[in-house]
């Protein structure tokens, strides 16, 4: 009897190297969600490979040390987040995950010699290795940038958004950021309500700010 569609697309998934290659790009998705939250798209891809991993390793001679063993390591990576400097916590999940592919498809117990040999491509282990580790140094270096980035508040803060006038600034009215409303001066010429304010820097109580419509055509004009 011809397989149906569904089963068509289980035979072509069980395959081991598939299968690793699921698990991992579901690994580094999972990780890069956590490492940034909010971003979805990593995490939603994460998800899915990882899903059709297991679903692959439910159809093959899946040695569970080794699935443990990958999972031991992306919970040591993700432990990285909340761990300043990539330490020990890093080195012993790269080692982790590098044992947990070698082991991946060795059953515990012995299996029939008629069995077929079921295992993952060593240069693909390789290359998923060092893809894996590289993506995790990458995301560990931008959590970093971010956390030493000293935090912007107060009058760093304002500089440079942008808003609306809510009257004339002929020097000094009403802006809008957001949802707060401001006072606010102009120094280079009257605004007219409803345009789109810049803000140059806070004084006191008072934004001094600047037309941004009038910037850009400044901008584009040669020689001025």
């Amino acid at each position: 009897m011809p397989m149906t569609l569904l089963e068509r697309l289980l035979h072509m998934i069980a395959d081991p190297n598939l299968a690793y290659i699921f698990l991992t790009v579901g690994m580094i998705g999972i990780i890069a969600e956590i490492y940034n939250p909010g971003a979805l798209y990593p995490g939603i891809i994460g998800a899915i490979s990882m899903l059709l991993g297991l679903t692959s390793l439910g159809m093959l001679p899946t040695g569970w040390a080794g699935v443990a063993l990958l999972l031991l390591a992306m919970g040591l990576f993700v432990a990285e987040v909340f761990v300043e400097g990539f330490g020990i916590l890093g080195a012993g999940a790269a080692v982790s995950f590098i044992l947990g592919s070698l082991l991946l498809f060795v059953p515990v117990s012995p299996v029939s010699p008629a069995a077929p040999v079921v295992q993952v491509s060593p240069w693909l282990v390789g290359g998923m290795s060092a893809v894996l580790i590289a993506a995790i140094v990458l995301l560990f270096r931008v959590r970093m940038a971010m956390w030493r980035k000293p935090p912007a508040f107060g009058a760093e803060a304002l500089a440079g958004r942008e808003g609306v006038a809510l009257s004339r600034l002929d020097p000094f009215g009403t802006v809008r950021l957001d949802s707060e409303v401001w006072r606010a001066e102009v120094r280079n010429g009257p605004i007219k309500r409803g345009e789109k304010v810049r803000v140059v820097k806070l004084e006191g109580v008072t934004l001094l700010v600047e037309c941004v419509e009038r910037d850009r055509e400044e901008k584009e004009v040669p020689g001025q």
